[in-house]
């Protein structure tokens, strides 16, 4: 049965059960919500440094960081298949529509509603989508993307001994290396994990697990330690560096990222991601209803990421827009945090599930396949004088 693939790096098979990758999909953007609701929704800033509710909501925040990490690893688990040569170019047309539509239809909202917020810059980005940096891990996976083919090739032609050299080399230059300079400098320009090149050491480190996968013998039980202390120890060093800082400066600041514990590139990090997704990626039912619900959730998890993390809606709504959320006790607040993040993912995968039936009903994956095509044919009928 043929994989059919909705979004960056997503895969469904109609074969009656809950794929785990749609869960973490799932997963991961409702924790890259709740990062949001934390740290730009104004939660944290404004709790007391030090006090028990600051402590549970970077514990909150800590087992959440991984989730872009997930995204990045399902990327290469999904798009790799060993032996398999050919390679839709024509996935990152529908992508590029759903990014342009989305900015281009906050932009002319907020240019109806509130004129004074938009600039020249947001109406040019419009037109821009994948080079304007508006979208951060678009314009990183956009660069990855025309990669993707070359690197199955070379994940084809390597031994599992080169492999796993491959793997731990690129971890041990671009994660464990820079970890040592506790998020201060970026030797390697990965951009502290914001980039195409730490995107794409990902995707080998999805593929691996796909190469890998009937040899990776470790029981879940295992992960989920992995998952708690890789989530764990970067919520007590960040916390214990702000009590310290604090002290010393008698003034409240916002976490300054735990000696470079909080890095997307972060051994730490890196860790929880993998476990995670090894935790998930198995989950089955054979419950049609379950089956189908998960799967539409999934298809329009990255059109939530593109309308709340939209430059206008990020700075314009949601800043400080959880700020109160600081103030209730802290049981109230942490379920508070979720409740809403839930609440953002019905809202907005609802809005955008209405984009992906207005694609469906044009036919847009399948024209910009036979766009693609086309322009492939006439270029190997061109003749080179």
């Amino acid at each position: 049965m043929k994989a059919r693939f909705n979004g960056i790096g997503a895969a469904v098979k109609d074969n009656g059960r809950i794929l785990g990758i749609d869960l973490i999909r799932i997963v991961s953007m409702l924790m890259i919500l709740i990062l949001h609701i934390c740290l730009q929704g104004g939660v944290l800033e404004n709790l007391a440094v030090g006090s028990a509710a600051y402590w549970v909501a970077w514990l909150l925040e800590s087992l959440c960081y991984c989730s872009v990490n997930c995204y990045a690893v399902i990327t290469g688990y999904v798009m790799y298949s060993p032996g398999k040569k050919d390679f839709k170019y024509s996935r990152i047309i529908p992508l590029w529509l759903q990014v342009f539509l989305w900015n281009g239809l906050i932009t002319v909202l907020f240019a109806v509603f509130s004129p004074e917020t938009v600039t020249t810059e947001n109406a040019a980005a419009v037109f821009m989508p994948a080079l304007n940096g508006q979208y951060w891990y678009f314009t990183a996976y956009f660069g990855m993307f025309f990669f993707i083919p070359f690197f199955n090739i070379l994940i084809d032609n390597i031994d599992k001994k080169g492999f796993i050299c491959l793997i731990v080399t690129l971890f041990a230059i671009f994660s464990f290396l820079p970890f040592t300079f506790a998020g201060k400098i970026d030797p390697f320009n990965t951009a502290f994990g914001y980039s195409t090149l730490w995107l794409s050491v990902l995707y080998f480190a999805g593929a691996f697990i796909k190469r890998m996968e009937n040899e990776i013998r470790v029981k879940k039980g295992i992960w989920a330690v992995i998952y708690v202390l890789s989530s764990v120890i970067p919520c007590i060093s960040s916390v214990l560096l702000d009590v310290a800082t604090v002290s010393s400066v008698e003034e409240d600041v916002l976490p300054n990222l735990g000696g470079g514990t909080y890095a997307y590139n972060s051994p730490f990090t890196v860790a929880a991601a993998v476990s995670l997704f090894m935790l998930l990626k198995d989950i089955k039912t054979t419950n049609c209803f379950v089956t189908a619900a998960v799967r539409a959730s999934a298809s329009v998890s990255f059109g939530i990421y593109l309308i709340h993390v939209n430059p206008l809606v990020f700075e314009n709504i949601f800043k400080d827009m959880f700020k109160d959320l600081a103030s209730m006790p802290c049981f109230i607040m942490i379920i508070s945090i979720i409740a809403y993040a839930v609440l953002l993912y019905a809202v907005l995968g609802a809005a955008d599930y209405v984009r992906l039936l207005i694609f469906r009903l044009l036919k847009t994956n399948e024209r910009s396949e036979r766009l693609v095509t086309g322009l492939v044919n006439k270029l190997k009928t061109m003749k080179v004088k």
